[in-house]
Order: C-alpha cells, then sequence, then structure tokens
C-alpha cells in the first residue's frame, strides 16, 4: 500500500499537468494569400521564404495578432 505522502504527491502532479497551458500554432505554408480580420492569440508562423511558395498574410482592420 502507498504511503499517505506518495499519493499526495501524485494528485498533485496530475493538477499540475491538467492546468497546465497549452499552447497552439497557426502555419501558414501552403503559398496561398490569407486575410486575418480577427483576433489570434495564438503563435503564428508564416513560411515565406519556401521558393515557389510565396505564402501571404495580410492583417487587415480589426485583426489582430497580439505579441
Amino acid at each position: 500500500m502507498m504511503e499517505r505522502g506518495s499519493i499526495l504527491w501524485l494528485v498533485l502532479l496530475g493538477v499540475i499537468i491538467i492546468a497546465a497551458p497549452c499552447a497552439a500554432e497557426i502555419q501558414y505554408n501552403d503559398g496561398g494569400t490569407y486575410d486575418i480580420a480577427t483576433t489570434i492569440n495564438d503563435n503564428v508562423w508564416v513560411d515565406w521564404e519556401t521558393p515557389g511558395m510565396g505564402t501571404t498574410v495580410n492583417v487587415l482592420a480589426g485583426g489582430e495578432i497580439p505579441i
């Protein structure tokens, strides 16, 4: 049988894992043109250097990507 301290540590670990924030990333990398007119609260990655792709992202009025 597990000690009471071990059980408390397992419960604490479980709470930390459940409460940990998740990070998302939006990738624009297919050569298309995208217009952003809303707020995006995730990381944004634009691959504009790949030869022949030329991905473009336009931030329009009302659009925002906070740092």
